[in-house]
This record gives structure tokens, sequence and C-alpha cells, in this order.
């Protein structure tokens, strides 16, 4: 454990903080917006977003994930409002027409745009990298930026075999709150056994949790009573042991429950809302009627009970309390060291505003 420290209640309500946070770190830094499996045809199509900005991720007829600016070269219109399967981009204003590569095909009455070039009116692409399963997306990113992105945990995530998940349920829906508020819910077990303690805080051992920093990364890991209580240990697979997870920078967590995975993703829309997306991975081949309503019933305590009654819920709570101005900082003890880990990363990577 490192020490204690404040930050200023400032970071969670100032406008001006919100968008120095989107300008430096979603408009800059690669984040995996969705799994590999969820592209899995030619002509898959999903719409996301990044930093405000609405996405088209699309699998090829190469079977190349790319990424696109939802929007038509034409007037600006966005392209596709839900997840599709499509052959083609097709602008419900004017019919601009584009191929799953973003080249513009085709447009009624050209000879109305006699000087149009198409090579210059294909849709505006995005950094899109392949990478342990998942699509990272960024707006000004480059070839190979994960791998160097991830550093000491891209071996890491490979052993997670992400690449032989499917994604089973999916919720995205706006909350209240500062988007930095769920990052530090996933940063110390601290809360767990009283937040916590009609659902899943009897599973773990009390104030037992472990993080440690790699970059601005941090893994963590959640002894469960299992752990402790068991006559032979060893004898059990390590994720009923522990929970483990990663928190990867600057908005994705990564969970691993004893037989799925949640993969969750934030991001600001205001200094007081935030976009929550949560995502079970499962692995491939879990087939059975049992298995499935087992996994079904997992994701409704995970997802309905733990994250959105308690978790989410507080955030909320926390968010009205921060706009009373009843505190000027707010304080984090020798259980919530990685929080303060988390704020060092974010003040590095905004630099003054």
């Amino acid at each position: 454990m490192d020490g204690e420290g404040t930050v200023p209640a400032a970071h969670y309500v100032d406008p001006a903080r919100t968008q120095a946070e989107v300008d430096g770190l979603f408009a800059r830094l690669p984040i995996p917006l969705a799994c590999s499996a969820e592209l899995a045809d030619p002509g898959t199509t999903i719409v996301r977003e990044l930093g405000g900005v609405s996405l088209l991720l699309v699998r090829g007829l190469d079977g190349v994930a790319r990424g696109f600016r939802n929007a038509c070269r034409h007037r600006g219109t966005r392209l596709v409002r839900e997840d599709c399967r499509t052959k083609a981009f097709v602008c419900p204003y004017h019919a601009w027409t584009y191929d799953l590569d973003g080249r513009l095909r085709h447009l009624p009455c050209a000879d109305a745009f006699p000087s149009l070039d198409f090579s210059r009116h294909g849709l505006a692409p995005i950094h899109v990298e392949e990478r342990h399963g998942l699509v990272w997306a960024s707006l000004s990113g480059a070839t190979g930026e994960v791998r160097a992105w991830l550093g000491a945990l891209d071996d890491e995530l490979a052993s997670l075999s992400l690449d032989t998940h499917v994604v089973t349920r999916r919720v995205a829906r706006e909350q209240e709150g500062n988007w930095k508020l769920l990052m530090e819910a996933f940063l110390e077990g601290y809360h767990v056994r009283i937040l916590h303690k009609t659902t899943v805080g009897p599973f773990f051992v009390d104030q037992a949790s472990i993080a440690q920093r790699e970059g601005v990364h941090v893994r963590h890991a959640s002894p469960r009573r299992a752990a402790v209580e068991a006559s032979d240990p060893s004898t059990l697979p390590l994720r009923e042991l522990a929970t483990f997870g990663y928190s990867l920078f600057p908005c994705t967590v990564l969970i691993a429950h004893p037989d799925w995975i949640s993969h969750i993703v934030v991001q600001p829309r205001g200094p007081s809302r935030f976009l929550w997306c949560h995502s079970q991975l499962v692995p491939t081949g879990i087939a059975s009627p049992e298995a499935e309503a087992h996994l079904r019933r997992s994701f409704d305590l995970i997802e309905g009970a733990v994250f959105q009654k308690e978790d989410l819920f507080v955030i909320g709570e926390m968010q009205a309390g921060l706009a009373s101005e009843a505190n000027t900082e707010l304080t984090f003890g020798r259980l919530e060291s990685a929080i303060l880990w988390f704020h060092e990363a974010v003040d590095a990577a905004i630099g003054p505003h």
C-alpha cells in the first residue's frame, strides 16, 4: 500500500476539467470499444461512441476490421443508428453510398457535382486495431499502438483468451455521476463489505484486495472466501480463489469472474453524466440450457444488483454530495492508494488546462 492523499472536488464538477479529459484522453488514447466476436462476419457493423464522436466499426469483405466517423461526407448526416449487417452504408438524406472500406461508391445525380473528387469524399477513418479479442479504437492512433500501450500487461491479457469469447449480453446506458468515480470504484476494496454486504460482499475476504501499478494501468485481485475456507485450496481453479481484474487507463475495466468476464467501458458526457457500457464475455462452446441459465442469473446479479443498485447508485449519490460544495477535496486512505495512482495518470496525460 502507498500513502494517503486528496483530490480536489473541482475535478469532478468542473466543465473545463471534463473537456480537458475528453481532449487529452478520449480523443487520443486507444480504447477497447468492442470485442472481435461482435464483428464476426463481413458486413457486421456496430455503432459506438468515443469522446462524444459517433463511430462505425465494421468487418470488411476482406475480413479486416475498420472504423469510421459515423457521418456522411456530403452534409454530415449520421449514417447508421444501431448495430446491423449491411453491404454498404447509404445516407438516409440523399442516398450517398459508401463501400464497407469507406470508399464513396455512388450518389444520385452525380452530374450535379462535376468537380467532386470521389477519392477525397470517402468516410473519415479512425484507427482500429484488433488485439487479444478486443477491438481498440483511437481517434488519432497509429499501427501497433496497442501492444506498446499495454506494456507488460500485453502478455497477461493474452492469457485471458478473449479471442475465444463471445458477447452474450450488453448493457449501454447513461448514468448520473462523474466518470472518474466509476473508475475509482474498481480500484479499491474498502467499500465491498459495506456497500455489497447483501450481494457479493460475503464471497470475499474483507480488506484483503491488492493492486499493482503497471505504467498507467492497474492490475488488482480480491481473494474469495474459498481461498481461506477450503480444506485444500490448491484443488480449486484460480478464479474461484480470487477475482482478478485490470483497470486499463483511462476508462476500461476487465473483471475475471469464475466463469465469465466483464468488459466495462465508461466515458464522460459532461461533468455529472457518463456512458456506462458493460458486456458479458463468455467462452465459446457453452451450449447447455443449464449453463445458459446460470450465466443469465450471474449477469443479472452483477449488472442489475451489484453495479446498478449499488455501485452506480452510490456514484449518483456522491455526485449529488459534491454538488453541495461541502467538500473542497476528497480524502483517500491507504486502502485506496490505487485511486491516487489513477488521478496522477490523468493529471499527467491532460497537463495544465
